[in-house]
């Protein structure tokens, strides 16, 4: 059987500042980076630069700029993030389909570095269990509103036209498209309050993570983080408490931390 790489799972739903947490953790030796440029700059990276480039308050174009893990490790040839596909692969079928994948993918794999993937769906393919997971919890209403603003401004560019308003789906963009599947890149809707209740009240990555009530428990070692923590003074504490969990090395100097998430939250303002 082959040995399974050691996947750090990112679950949350999208918008919910999983890629920001992330970023902060590909920071340190044990976490391989979506960036092979920065992968091969560590220990001698600027952080607050990359972070500069990989977070714009352009929101409109936040998702040609941020980090994409299915592209970066070529996963997208094996599993969906959002979708079922992958979902029922042995760890045979993972293994042979792992030829699809990255340079970077099969090297962090080689030197048993944490591999970040992001997750939004429920389901845990059995080819995850040499891995370890952190959950984004939205866990109160100042974290819901940010996350509603951040969903509405991020992944979606709204237009008025004469039936009603067209929302371009940013995640579906052309260029991000699988080859063989063919999601829609924008949608029509009769008003704004329409595709508000619909696409981001009523989505179902929203309804499960809104106190985790419909996340599903799985049986790798996980740690939660609550959203309103990432959004204040609390995340440094939870920040060391990841890598504390997971034996991974934080960014020696907490001031550090403290102005990559100030970057990150001033984006939003």
């Amino acid at each position: 059987m082959s040995v399974l790489p050691k996947f750090l799972i990112f679950r949350f739903a999208p918008g919910a500042a999983g890629n920001f947490v992330s970023s902060i953790l590909q920071c340190s030796p044990e976490v391989a980076h979506l960036d092979p440029d920065q992968q091969a700059d560590k220990p001698n990276n600027n952080w607050i630069a990359y972070f500069g480039t990989v977070f714009q308050n352009d929101l409109a174009r936040w998702t040609s700029y941020e980090p994409s893990s299915v592209y970066n490790w070529g996963t997208k040839n094996i599993f969906s993030q959002k979708f079922d596909r992958g979902n029922t692969l042995s760890i045979e079928e993972f293994a042979k389909l792992e030829d699809l994948c990255t340079t970077e993918y099969h090297s962090a794999k080689a030197q048993d570095l944490f591999i970040p993937i992001f997750w939004h769906k429920n389901y845990m393919p059995e080819y995850f269990i040499n891995s370890v997971s952190v959950t984004i919890d939205i866990d109160n209403k100042f974290a819901q509103r940010w996350f509603h603003r951040a969903r509405y401004n991020k992944h979606f560019n709204v237009s008025a036209n004469q039936d009603g308003v067209q929302a371009d789906i940013m995640e579906n963009r052309q260029h991000y498209q699988v080859p063989g599947f063919d999601n829609p890149t924008s949608i029509q809707y009769a008003n704004l309050f329409e595709f508000v209740r619909k696409e981001i009240i009523e989505d179902k990555f929203r309804l499960n993570f809104i106190n985790l009530q419909n996340v599903q428990s799985w049986s790798i070692p996980n740690i939660t983080i609550k959203l309103s923590e990432i959004l204040d003074t609390k995340f440094v504490n939870r920040y060391h408490d990841i890598c504390g969990k997971y034996n991974i090395t934080p960014i020696r100097d907490t001031f550090d931390v403290i102005q990559l998430q100030k970057h990150w939250l001033d984006c939003h303002a």
